[in-house]
């Protein structure tokens, strides 16, 4: 082995399968050359991308040096074959030479060829005698148990449904517009439309009116515990019941701003909207 040639230290190479290729596949190589550290590749002598044949292109070339001693040159080449065979085919991917170089001597690694079978895509000559031989039917569509949709759609529909009933009778939609109506939620819906942040006699006025709806009847506070008895729901409520009913009294007796700074207007709605929440759930 001549000087030169033994820079060489070995030339390992990754090739794909020698058969079962088609027209358009593409083969990948993964070459690996170590080298004496002190040469390094001639780019030049590298293939580069390209047609190689009529049949055989290269799509790309990837090149790395990973040092190392021996030095580790590793080349990724990417090939695409177009050659279109009528019947089984050996073909021959042409090696190459890569030139290593330190100062002004040279080293040389040579790639051998790569050999592979082609296959044809279709046999070359069909029977022309009976070209519908060729052709075979559309396979038949698949039959699908419909059943267990249809059931599911059925409760799908079953559950909106008494969704939406559920909210009909909260909302009081039609056809239960015609129950009970619920006067401490539309006092607390009144309340919150008024302005500033005390209470006036009109708010006090609000609230009386739906205690008086509640009760059936004109509520006084003298009337508190029969009301509490026939409607145990507000029992909880008693001491805001009665500071409401001496704040009332104040304010359309007494005035003044003593007295409506007992009840304010903030406290006023969320007394209104507790009442309603128990309403609503004593319906």
């Amino acid at each position: 082995m001549s000087a030169a040639k033994a820079q060489i230290v070995s030339i390992e190479r990754a090739e794909p399968r020698p058969f079962g290729h088609f027209l358009g596949d593409t083969l990948d190589f993964d070459i690996l050359v170590e080298v004496d550290p002190a040469y390094r590749l001639d780019l030049a002598s590298a293939p580069q991308p390209g047609p190689v044949t009529y049949w055989l292109d290269l799509r790309s070339v990837r090149i790395g040096d990973e040092g190392g001693s021996p030095r580790r040159v590793r080349l990724r080449l990417d090939y695409q074959n177009f050659y279109a065979a009528l019947d089984a085919k050996q073909m021959v991917v042409p090696g190459f030479d890569l030139t290593f170089r330190s100062g002004d001597k040279t080293a040389l690694a040579q790639v051998a060829p790569f050999s592979f079978v082609i296959s044809s895509l279709r046999e070359a000559q069909p029977d022309a005698s009976d070209p519908d031989a060729l052709l075979r039917p559309d396979p038949p569509a698949p039959r699908k148990d419909l059943a267990p949709l249809r059931r599911a759609f059925g409760g799908c529909l079953a559950l909106a449904a008494l969704a939406l009933g559920l909210v009909a009778f909260d909302r009081a939609w039609p056809p239960f517009q015609k129950r009970p109506a619920r006067p401490f939620a539309q006092a607390a819906r009144r309340l919150a439309r008024e302005k500033g942040a005390q209470a006036d006699p009109a708010a006090f006025k609000v609230m009386h009116q739906a205690m008086d709806a509640a009760s059936g009847g004109r509520l006084l506070e003298e009337d508190l515990g029969g009301f509490l008895e026939r409607r145990p729901e507000f029992s909880d409520e008693r001491a805001a019941f009665e500071r409401f009913f001496d704040a009332s009294r104040r304010i359309f007796y007494a005035g003044g701003e003593a007295a409506r700074n007992l009840f304010g207007l903030d406290e006023l709605r969320a007394f209104a909207r507790r009442l309603a929440a128990i309403e609503r759930g004593a319906k």
